[in-house]
């Protein structure tokens, strides 16, 4: 069997309208909801489990990025606000 790292979330680099973080949250959280709707299929219970394992860290990486979006956009309106 091959055995796989797994991806580390990097670091984002912020954008004036979040766009980055925001599409990266958007596809994560989409990956998650389509892997869940193929874990139907398979018949092993050490599979489903490895593939649970994997829609929830996407999901939390989500829902990470969406928070970053969140307050980089906060951080953005004040910043022009006081300018």
């Amino acid at each position: 069997s091959e055995v796989v790292e797994e991806e580390t979330l990097q670091p984002t680099t912020t954008t004036p309208d979040n766009n980055g973080a925001e599409s990266r949250s958007t596809e994560r959280l989409s990956d998650a909801d389509e892997i869940e709707a193929a874990m139907s299929t398979l018949t092993r219970p050490s599979a489903q489990l490895h593939i649970q394992n994997l829609i929830t860290k996407l999901r939390k990486e989500g829902k990470a990025l969406q928070r970053v979006a969140a307050s980089n956009a906060a951080s953005n309106a004040s910043t022009t606000q006081s300018a």
